[in-house]
């Protein structure tokens, strides 16, 4: 499924120290069917590129953190990796990385300071992280939470 609105205010940590998604208001399971159809995104070397989407009529989630395809009603997991990327360039900056209004040209530009130029003693593997997660197309974009995660242990561990 797809969260489609994550941003900090949906993140609650627990007593123990473990991250928990709230308000599953508008998530949607990507094999839900009704007002929104199966597609397929062309790209130069074939439709899809063996990425799940779903095109959407309506276009919800906060602009701050939303991906540039959503703003196209394009939802995709790939999307909620996008927001997690802000909500983490957020957490470890500060701020976050586009400023409002946060448009579409910004996102698609990638015109934000990357994280090591705001906290100079972040390790630049931090860098590339949240480039892959903040790449403006899907396909080029880092695919899951824990692909997400993965590069974070692996940044944290060459820092140590």
């Amino acid at each position: 499924g797809v969260h489609r609105d994550l941003k900090p205010s949906n993140i609650m940590v627990t007593d123990d120290g473990y991250p928990k998604l709230m308000d599953f208001g508008i998530a949607r399971r990507m094999a839900d069917k009704g007002p929104e159809m199966p597609v397929e995104i062309p790209v130069a070397d074939g439709p899809g590129n063996g990425l799940d989407f779903v095109r959407t009529r309506t276009i919800v989630g906060t602009p701050l953190y939303m991906a540039p395809e959503m703003e196209q009603g394009i939802v995709c997991k790939e999307s909620d990796v996008y927001s997690l990327g802000v909500c983490v360039y957020e957490m470890i900056t500060g701020d976050r990385p586009f400023m409002e209004p946060a448009t579409a040209f910004q996102k698609m530009q990638m015109d934000f300071l990357r994280p090591s130029l705001r906290i100079p003693e972040l390790p630049p593997a931090i860098d590339e992280v949240i480039n892959l997660a903040l790449q403006p197309s899907p396909e080029t974009r880092l695919h899951s939470a824990k692909e997400f995660l993965d590069r974070v242990k692996a940044a944290a561990k060459g820092a140590a």
